[in-house]
Protein backbone atom coordinates (compact mmCIF):
# COMPACT_ATOMS: atom_id res chain seq x y z
CA UNK A 1 0.00 0.00 0.00
CA UNK A 2 1.41 3.05 -0.60
CA UNK A 3 2.51 5.73 1.50
CA UNK A 4 -1.08 8.07 0.73
CA UNK A 5 -3.27 5.05 0.46
CA UNK A 6 -1.93 4.06 3.86
CA UNK A 7 -2.36 7.42 5.26
CA UNK A 8 -6.03 7.34 4.51
CA UNK A 9 -6.69 4.28 5.91
CA UNK A 10 -5.29 4.94 8.59
CA UNK A 11 -7.33 8.44 8.70
CA UNK A 12 -9.92 6.10 8.21
CA UNK A 13 -9.95 4.58 11.14
CA UNK A 14 -9.29 7.16 13.06
CA UNK A 15 -12.75 8.73 12.30
CA UNK A 16 -14.02 6.01 14.48
CA UNK A 17 -12.18 7.14 17.55
CA UNK A 18 -14.03 9.51 20.09
CA UNK A 19 -13.03 13.18 20.34
CA UNK A 20 -11.55 15.74 17.27
CA UNK A 21 -7.82 16.00 17.43
CA UNK A 22 -5.83 17.79 15.32
CA UNK A 23 -5.68 15.32 12.16
CA UNK A 24 -9.65 15.12 11.65
CA UNK A 25 -10.15 18.69 12.06
CA UNK A 26 -7.86 18.91 9.26
CA UNK A 27 -9.89 16.75 7.17
CA UNK A 28 -13.29 18.89 8.18
CA UNK A 29 -11.92 21.73 7.48
CA UNK A 30 -15.09 23.47 4.73
CA UNK A 31 -14.62 25.11 1.84
CA UNK A 32 -16.00 29.12 2.17
CA UNK A 33 -13.33 31.51 0.63
CA UNK A 34 -13.08 31.52 -3.08
CA UNK A 35 -9.78 32.43 -5.09
CA UNK A 36 -9.96 32.46 -8.68
CA UNK A 37 -9.99 29.34 -10.73
CA UNK A 38 -12.32 26.24 -11.80
CA UNK A 39 -13.05 23.42 -9.55
CA UNK A 40 -13.05 20.59 -12.22
CA UNK A 41 -10.89 17.65 -12.41
CA UNK A 42 -12.15 14.71 -14.46
CA UNK A 43 -12.10 11.80 -11.64
CA UNK A 44 -11.48 8.52 -14.54
CA UNK A 45 -8.80 10.73 -16.15
CA UNK A 46 -10.38 9.28 -19.60
CA UNK A 47 -11.23 12.88 -20.78
CA UNK A 48 -8.61 15.53 -20.49
CA UNK A 49 -9.57 19.00 -21.02
CA UNK A 50 -8.66 22.60 -21.48
CA UNK A 51 -9.95 26.00 -22.08
CA UNK A 52 -8.15 28.86 -24.23
CA UNK A 53 -8.76 32.56 -23.75
CA UNK A 54 -7.62 35.16 -26.59
CA UNK A 55 -4.94 37.34 -25.75
CA UNK A 56 -4.17 39.28 -28.57
CA UNK A 57 -4.51 37.45 -31.82
CA UNK A 58 -3.66 34.28 -29.92
CA UNK A 59 -5.41 31.77 -28.10
CA UNK A 60 -3.62 30.78 -24.71
CA UNK A 61 -4.64 27.82 -22.23
CA UNK A 62 -6.02 29.51 -18.86
CA UNK A 63 -7.07 26.51 -16.71
CA UNK A 64 -6.99 22.39 -17.68
CA UNK A 65 -7.50 19.04 -16.19
CA UNK A 66 -5.24 15.83 -17.39
CA UNK A 67 -2.68 18.06 -19.67
CA UNK A 68 1.16 17.70 -19.02
CA UNK A 69 3.31 21.01 -19.83
CA UNK A 70 4.08 20.31 -23.00
CA UNK A 71 0.38 20.33 -24.48
CA UNK A 72 0.07 23.53 -22.47
CA UNK A 73 2.96 25.21 -24.64
CA UNK A 74 1.56 23.46 -27.87
CA UNK A 75 -2.28 24.96 -27.37
CA UNK A 76 -0.95 28.48 -27.46
CA UNK A 77 -2.57 28.68 -30.45
CA UNK A 78 -3.30 31.19 -33.25
CA UNK A 79 -6.94 32.99 -34.11
CA UNK A 80 -6.80 32.64 -37.96
CA UNK A 81 -6.31 28.51 -36.71
CA UNK A 82 -9.64 28.26 -34.89
CA UNK A 83 -11.31 30.84 -37.14
CA UNK A 84 -10.61 28.36 -39.76
CA UNK A 85 -11.33 25.11 -37.96
CA UNK A 86 -14.58 26.26 -36.36
CA UNK A 87 -17.25 27.87 -38.73
CA UNK A 88 -19.83 28.04 -35.95
CA UNK A 89 -19.79 29.43 -32.21
CA UNK A 90 -21.55 28.64 -29.42
CA UNK A 91 -22.12 24.83 -30.14
CA UNK A 92 -19.72 21.95 -29.82
CA UNK A 93 -18.16 20.60 -32.68
CA UNK A 94 -17.20 16.88 -32.82
CA UNK A 95 -14.38 15.65 -33.87
CA UNK A 96 -13.97 11.52 -34.06
CA UNK A 97 -12.40 10.67 -37.19
CA UNK A 98 -8.58 10.34 -37.65
CA UNK A 99 -8.76 12.96 -40.62
CA UNK A 100 -11.09 15.22 -38.92
CA UNK A 101 -8.53 14.92 -35.68
CA UNK A 102 -5.50 15.61 -36.46
CA UNK A 103 -5.84 19.51 -36.79
CA UNK A 104 -7.01 19.19 -33.39
CA UNK A 105 -4.13 16.67 -31.99
CA UNK A 106 -0.85 19.06 -33.32
CA UNK A 107 -1.91 21.18 -29.96
CA UNK A 108 -0.70 18.07 -27.45
CA UNK A 109 2.34 16.19 -26.79
CA UNK A 110 2.70 13.36 -28.54
CA UNK A 111 1.95 11.64 -25.07
CA UNK A 112 -1.30 12.61 -24.85
CA UNK A 113 -2.31 12.66 -28.78
CA UNK A 114 -1.16 8.55 -28.82
CA UNK A 115 -4.02 8.13 -26.94
CA UNK A 116 -7.08 10.47 -28.23
CA UNK A 117 -10.41 8.96 -29.76
CA UNK A 118 -12.16 11.58 -30.20
CA UNK A 119 -12.95 15.81 -29.18
CA UNK A 120 -15.21 18.54 -28.92
CA UNK A 121 -14.52 22.16 -29.01
CA UNK A 122 -16.73 25.10 -28.39
CA UNK A 123 -15.88 28.09 -29.61
CA UNK A 124 -17.49 30.71 -27.69
CA UNK A 125 -18.77 34.65 -28.43
CA UNK A 126 -16.82 35.73 -25.49
CA UNK A 127 -13.24 34.27 -27.20
CA UNK A 128 -13.17 31.14 -24.85
CA UNK A 129 -12.05 28.39 -26.87
CA UNK A 130 -13.27 24.85 -25.11
CA UNK A 131 -11.19 21.55 -25.63
CA UNK A 132 -12.89 18.47 -24.34
CA UNK A 133 -10.80 15.05 -25.30
CA UNK A 134 -11.61 11.31 -24.81
CA UNK A 135 -9.06 8.62 -24.64
CA UNK A 136 -12.05 5.88 -25.14
CA UNK A 137 -14.42 5.50 -28.46
CA UNK A 138 -17.92 6.44 -28.80
CA UNK A 139 -18.28 10.18 -28.21
CA UNK A 140 -17.93 11.89 -25.25
CA UNK A 141 -21.42 12.26 -22.82
CA UNK A 142 -23.29 15.58 -23.26
CA UNK A 143 -23.29 15.50 -19.66
CA UNK A 144 -19.48 16.23 -19.56
CA UNK A 145 -20.03 18.88 -21.52
CA UNK A 146 -22.16 20.78 -19.26
CA UNK A 147 -19.69 20.16 -16.32
CA UNK A 148 -16.87 21.65 -18.41
CA UNK A 149 -18.66 24.92 -18.79
CA UNK A 150 -20.44 25.26 -15.32
CA UNK A 151 -16.73 24.48 -14.33
CA UNK A 152 -15.61 27.59 -16.12
CA UNK A 153 -18.17 29.45 -13.95
CA UNK A 154 -17.12 28.44 -11.14
CA UNK A 155 -14.07 28.99 -8.54
CA UNK A 156 -11.54 27.09 -6.48
CA UNK A 157 -11.90 27.16 -3.03
CA UNK A 158 -9.25 27.79 -0.17
CA UNK A 159 -10.61 26.38 3.60
CA UNK A 160 -12.15 28.35 5.88
CA UNK A 161 -10.17 27.67 9.04
CA UNK A 162 -12.71 26.81 12.58
CA UNK A 163 -11.72 28.35 15.32
CA UNK A 164 -12.46 25.54 17.57
CA UNK A 165 -9.52 24.79 19.80
CA UNK A 166 -8.60 21.34 19.23
CA UNK A 167 -5.75 19.05 20.76
CA UNK A 168 -2.45 17.34 18.36
CA UNK A 169 -3.13 13.61 17.09
CA UNK A 170 -1.05 11.94 14.39
CA UNK A 171 1.17 14.25 11.80
CA UNK A 172 0.23 17.37 9.74
CA UNK A 173 2.96 18.08 7.95
CA UNK A 174 2.90 21.61 6.30
CA UNK A 175 4.63 22.12 2.85
CA UNK A 176 5.44 24.90 -0.15
CA UNK A 177 5.45 23.26 -4.06
CA UNK A 178 6.77 26.11 -5.95
CA UNK A 179 6.27 25.62 -10.08
CA UNK A 180 7.69 29.02 -11.27
CA UNK A 181 10.71 26.96 -13.19
CA UNK A 182 8.18 25.25 -15.12
CA UNK A 183 8.44 26.95 -18.92
CA UNK A 184 11.71 27.92 -18.42
CA UNK A 185 12.91 27.41 -22.35
CA UNK A 186 9.69 28.70 -23.78
CA UNK A 187 10.54 29.82 -27.85
CA UNK A 188 11.00 33.36 -28.07
CA UNK A 189 7.50 34.12 -29.73
CA UNK A 190 5.91 32.01 -26.56
CA UNK A 191 7.84 34.04 -23.97
CA UNK A 192 4.93 37.33 -23.19
CA UNK A 193 2.73 34.07 -22.04
CA UNK A 194 4.43 32.56 -19.75
CA UNK A 195 2.71 33.82 -16.64
CA UNK A 196 -0.37 32.72 -17.96
CA UNK A 197 0.94 29.09 -18.73
CA UNK A 198 2.35 28.85 -15.51
CA UNK A 199 -0.65 30.05 -13.95
CA UNK A 200 -2.79 27.26 -16.03
CA UNK A 201 0.12 24.80 -14.90
CA UNK A 202 -0.34 26.15 -11.17
CA UNK A 203 -4.23 24.76 -11.48
CA UNK A 204 -3.11 21.63 -12.86
CA UNK A 205 -1.18 21.23 -9.71
CA UNK A 206 -3.90 22.25 -7.90
CA UNK A 207 -6.37 19.86 -8.66
CA UNK A 208 -3.78 16.81 -8.51
CA UNK A 209 -2.37 17.70 -5.11
CA UNK A 210 -6.29 18.72 -3.59
CA UNK A 211 -6.93 15.01 -4.26
CA UNK A 212 -3.49 13.10 -3.64
CA UNK A 213 -3.17 14.20 -0.21
CA UNK A 214 -6.78 15.11 1.00
CA UNK A 215 -6.65 18.08 2.65
CA UNK A 216 -6.27 22.09 1.80
CA UNK A 217 -4.05 23.72 -1.01
CA UNK A 218 -3.95 26.73 -1.50
CA UNK A 219 -2.45 29.06 -4.61
CA UNK A 220 -0.46 31.46 -4.18
CA UNK A 221 0.29 34.65 -6.46
CA UNK A 222 3.84 33.61 -6.35
CA UNK A 223 3.26 30.36 -8.57
CA UNK A 224 3.59 28.67 -5.52
CA UNK A 225 0.77 26.28 -3.54
CA UNK A 226 0.80 25.80 -0.07
CA UNK A 227 -0.79 22.60 1.49
CA UNK A 228 -0.54 20.12 4.05
CA UNK A 229 -0.26 16.63 4.02
CA UNK A 230 -2.24 14.56 7.32
CA UNK A 231 -1.41 11.08 8.62
CA UNK A 232 -2.45 9.18 11.81
CA UNK A 233 0.83 7.89 11.59
CA UNK A 234 3.98 9.26 12.18
CA UNK A 235 5.57 9.91 8.33
CA UNK A 236 9.12 11.12 7.65
CA UNK A 237 9.00 14.60 6.11
CA UNK A 238 11.52 13.38 3.17
CA UNK A 239 9.42 10.05 3.01
CA UNK A 240 6.32 12.33 1.94
CA UNK A 241 7.89 14.42 0.02
CA UNK A 242 9.35 12.13 -2.22
CA UNK A 243 6.32 10.30 -2.52
CA UNK A 244 4.36 13.28 -3.56
CA UNK A 245 7.04 14.18 -6.27
CA UNK A 246 7.38 10.83 -7.36
CA UNK A 247 3.16 10.82 -8.34
CA UNK A 248 3.06 13.84 -9.88
CA UNK A 249 0.81 13.24 -13.20
CA UNK A 250 0.96 16.70 -14.85
CA UNK A 251 4.41 17.19 -15.38
CA UNK A 252 7.49 14.42 -15.82
CA UNK A 253 9.63 17.07 -15.33
CA UNK A 254 9.82 16.94 -11.29
CA UNK A 255 13.13 18.46 -11.45
CA UNK A 256 11.58 22.24 -12.16
CA UNK A 257 9.14 21.56 -9.23
CA UNK A 258 10.70 22.48 -6.03
CA UNK A 259 8.65 21.15 -2.36
CA UNK A 260 9.72 22.68 0.49
CA UNK A 261 8.97 21.53 3.83
CA UNK A 262 7.74 24.20 6.08
CA UNK A 263 6.97 22.24 9.68
CA UNK A 264 5.04 20.64 12.21
CA UNK A 265 1.95 22.00 12.65
CA UNK A 266 1.61 21.31 16.68
CA UNK A 267 -1.85 22.80 16.62
CA UNK A 268 -4.65 23.92 14.41
CA UNK A 269 -3.70 27.87 14.53
CA UNK A 270 -0.26 26.81 13.00
CA UNK A 271 -2.47 26.08 10.22
CA UNK A 272 -4.62 28.51 9.88
CA UNK A 273 -1.57 30.49 10.21
CA UNK A 274 0.15 28.44 7.57
CA UNK A 275 -3.01 29.59 5.16
CA UNK A 276 -2.64 32.95 5.98
CA UNK A 277 -5.93 33.24 8.38
CA UNK A 278 -5.70 35.25 11.73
Amino acid sequence: MGLLLHAEAERSADTKKSGIGLLKKTMLLSSEVETEAPDFFPADRLHPLVCLKRSGNAFVPVFSAGMDTVSLQAAVSSRDFWNGMISEKNRWISFSSHTDLLPILQLFSFALKDTIKSAAVLYSDDDMIFILLSKESGGIPESLKNDFLKAAAGNLRKPEISPDDISADGTVLKFKADYSRLFADLPGNLLQYRNKLLKCAGFEFYNYLRRAVGTPVQMNSDFTLSFIFASAAPVPESLAAAHLLNTIEFTGDTSSIELTFCGRCESFNDIKEFFGEK
